[in-house]
Order: structure tokens, then sequence, then C-alpha cells
């Protein structure tokens, strides 16, 4: 039998920067609805992030339960933190959780998109084959 071990590390809240990108993707109803979760049940989904090679952190998944524990003064968390080969995996990342969770919006998706084909070089064709994803897409 396998065993899976995530890579959880307590980190200072306060030492993630935003992430613009997935943060155009956060409603008012969203922020409300997270809060009062956190507040209720405390943090369900877990915050990813990842770490490059000079220790500062990129948020890939949970910008919204970020924002709140940064409004709820929260000092430190446990979030799974991820190192990934390049810079240029950060994109397909991001977007490829973001489509399990059904949590970016069209524009912030866009943004990820355009910035992996002018920064990495990827096409279209191959962005969405990467991304098991339609050309149409």
């Amino acid at each position: 039998m396998q065993i899976l071990k995530y890579p959880v590390k307590e980190v200072d809240i306060s030492a993630i920067p935003k992430n613009r990108t997935l943060s155009l993707s956060i409603t008012q109803a969203q922020k409300a609805l997270c809060e009062q979760s956190i507040r209720q049940y405390g943090l369900l989904t877990p915050i990813v992030l990842m770490e490059n090679p000079s220790g500062e952190l990129l948020t890939l998944a949970g910008e919204n339960e970020l924002e709140i524990l940064k409004e709820m003064k929260v000092a430190k968390a446990d979030v799974l933190v991820t190192k990934l080969q390049s810079r240029n995996d950060t994109g397909k990342v991001t977007l490829l959780l973001a489509s399990l969770q059904k949590g970016l919006n069209p524009l912030s998706e866009g943004l990820i998109l355009r910035e992996l084909m002018q920064n990495s070089g990827y096409t279209q064709q191959e962005l969405a084959a990467s991304l098991y994803k339609s050309k149409s897409w």
C-alpha cells in the first residue's frame, strides 16, 4: 500500500502576498460565505502555495480563504506548500486546481492563459492538451 504525504507547513499568513489574478475571481458573496464557514467550522479547504527557490510564497489555490484569514488577524496557518519544477508550471497548476474547484472566473483564467502563452512560449493547442481541455476552450 502506498502512503501519500502532503507537504504541510505552518506559515506566517502576513508573509504571503496577495495573488491579484486569483483575487479577481472572488465576489463579495463568496467572501461572506467563506468567512462564515471559517468562523463556524474552521478552514475546510486547503490553501495551496508554491515556494520559489528564494523562499517567496505564491498562492495557487485558496486566495479567498487567505484574504479572510488576514482580515480575521490570524497569524499562522497550516497550508500545503509545493515546489514546482519551474515558474512556468505555476499557471498550469493554478488552472488545474481551479478547474477542480470551479474557482476562477473567465477573466482570471484568461489572464493566466495569456501569461503562459507570452512568457512560457506555449501555444493555445499545447496549453489545451496539457490541461486536458478542448482546443475551443
